[in-house]
């Protein structure tokens, strides 16, 4: 059973995912997109779900295959007991079907968007409110705020986080057996770090080891890591791409939820 409030204390990112953590940090302006891909981005690192490139028709009649990102299950997918903020996510999916990532996520979005209280969602299911203002006004406005025990978090995360930044980059460089604890203790969260980018997962590809998946029940998702390649951490940053665009679809003044965005097809046929 999950416990009803999470301890403040450096250990955090070991007991709450990322779209937690970045609730606390920045509660009202950050966007639901961003939630969205921080979820997702857990849920690969979990293995519940799996990113990958493949040549595909755009639609049944079209004569030319083309390079497209690709959402399809992971091996802990039948395994995996889904919070509801996630079930967005993998809801419409099986073993048995994959989907175009871009046109995939610009639909989990529109749904997001129209329930609306994603964030509400994610702190009751992640047994967060001790930390959040409970304010009736505030929840009919859709502003999230921290109370004071969330802000005094909000300073401990900030701190471990730029701590554990530069002790990565700099373990990566001199104490490789480091960067992997390091790791470890971050888990997903890492998508955190400001400090997060392709060279970074190339450098971690080459020093986990996947052995270690024998004796330590959190390896998953470590093992996850060891098998990046430049293919898989591209996919990685092309797929925050799409969130990137989903952004501007969503914000920009022309957006009116119409279905000009260019997303490709729903899904493989």
């Amino acid at each position: 059973m999950r416990q009803e409030t999470i301890s403040s204390s450096t250990s955090i990112l070991s007991e709450i995912k990322p779209v937690g953590v970045q609730l606390i940090l920045d509660p009202n302006t950050t966007s639901t997109i961003e939630l969205m891909r921080l979820v997702l981005f857990d849920l690969v690192y979990r293995q519940v779900l799996v990113l990958k490139k493949e040549l595909k028709k755009s639609h049944p009649r079209d004569p030319y295959l083309r390079e497209y990102i690709i959402i399809e299950t992971g091996k802990n997918f039948a395994k995996y007991t889904p919070h509801n903020f996630e079930k967005y996510f993998i809801a419409n999916i099986d073993e048995d079907t994959y989907f175009i990532a871009k046109a995939y996520l610009r639909k989990v979005s529109k749904i997001i968007n129209e329930k609306s209280q994603y964030k509400q969602q994610i702190i009751r299911d992640l047994k967060m409110r001790a930390f959040f203002k409970n304010n009736m006004l505030l929840y009919m406005l859709s502003i999230t705020k921290t109370n004071r025990k969330g802000k005094e978090l909000k300073v401990t995360i900030t701190e471990y986080l730029n701590k554990m930044d530069k002790m990565l980059q700099e373990a990566l460089q001199n104490q490789p057996d480091k960067a992997v604890e390091i790791i470890k203790d971050l888990k997903s969260n890492i998508f955190l770090l400001k400090n997060l980018n392709f060279e970074l997962f190339e450098k971690l590809s080459v020093h986990i080891k996947t052995p270690h998946a024998a004796f330590d029940p959190d390896w998953y998702w470590v093992d996850y890591i060891a098998s990046i390649d430049a293919n898989t951490a591209e996919i990685i940053f092309e797929t925050s791409e799409i969130f990137n665009e989903l952004e501007i679809y969503y914000t920009s003044p022309e957006s009116n939820g119409d279905s000009d965005y260019d997303t490709g097809s729903y899904f493989d046929f």
